[in-house]
C-alpha cells in the first residue's frame, strides 16, 4: 500500500563541520524509526579534510543536480542545519513548486554576509505555513531572538520556534519530527 511518504523526496542538508556526519547519521536514524528516509547531502570538504574546499555555488549546484535527477513530480521536504539553510534558500528558485515543507535549523546570522542574508529573502515568495525555523535560544551563531527578527523581517508569517539551548547543536526532537510530519 502506498503512502503520502512514498510520493515525497526528503532532503538533509547538514552543518559546515564534519562532525555533522554524526548529527546527519542520528537524524536520519531517528527518522527512520517513524517511515521517513531522508537523503543526505554530504559537503565536498568533508571528504578532502580542507574547509577552504567549500565553495557555496558548487555545493548549490551538486543539490540541484542531484533533485533534477530523481521525479519533477515529487514533493520535497528539505530539513536542512546552518550553513545547510543558505544552500537550502539558494535552491528554492528552481524548485519552489516542489517545496512542501522547509525546516531550517540553526541560522547562523551572525556569520553571514549581507548577500547571504539577502539570499533568505527568497523564503517570502513561499507559502509561510511550509517555512519552519527552529532556533535555540542561545546560540552562539545566532540567537533565538535575532533569527526571529531576520525571519519576520523576510516573513512575519513564517513560525520561528525556540529551542531552550545555549549552543549550536539540534539534536533530533519532538518538535522537528512534528513539524516535518505535518505536511
Amino acid at each position: 500500500m502506498l503512502s503520502y511518504t512514498d510520493f515525497m523526496k526528503y532532503l538533509l542538508l547538514p552543518g559546515f563541520s564534519e562532525k555533522n556526519k554524526k548529527w546527519t547519521e542520528e537524524v536520519k536514524n531517528e527518522f527512520v524509526k517513524f517511515g521517513i528516509a531522508f537523503e543526505v547531502v554530504e559537503w565536498n570538504h568533508w571528504e578532502s579534510g580542507n574547509d577552504e574546499d567549500f565553495e557555496l555555488r558548487e555545493e548549490v549546484n551538486q543539490v540541484v543536480e542531484m533533485l533534477e535527477k530523481g521525479d519533477r513530480h515529487e514533493g520535497l521536504v528539505i530539513l536542512a542545519k546552518s550553513i545547510g539553510s543558505l544552500v537550502a534558500v539558494n535552491i528554492v528558485h528552481n524548485f519552489s513548486e516542489r517545496i512542501e515543507k522547509l525546516l531550517l535549523m540553526g541560522i547562523p546570522y551572525r556569520s553571514l554576509s549581507e548577500s547571504a542574508k539577502k539570499a533568505f529573502e527568497v523564503l517570502g515568495s513561499l507559502p509561510p505555513e511550509i517555512v519552519k525555523v527552529l532556533q535555540n535560544s542561545q546560540d552562539p551563531l545566532g540567537s533565538y531572538k535575532s533569527v526571529k527578527e531576520f525571519v519576520s523581517s523576510i516573513d512575519p508569517e513564517i513560525e520561528v520556534k525556540m529551542l531552550l539551548r545555549e549552543d549550536h547543536y539540534y539534536p533530533f526532537n519532538e518538535v522537528m519530527m512534528k513539524l516535518i510530519r505535518d505536511i
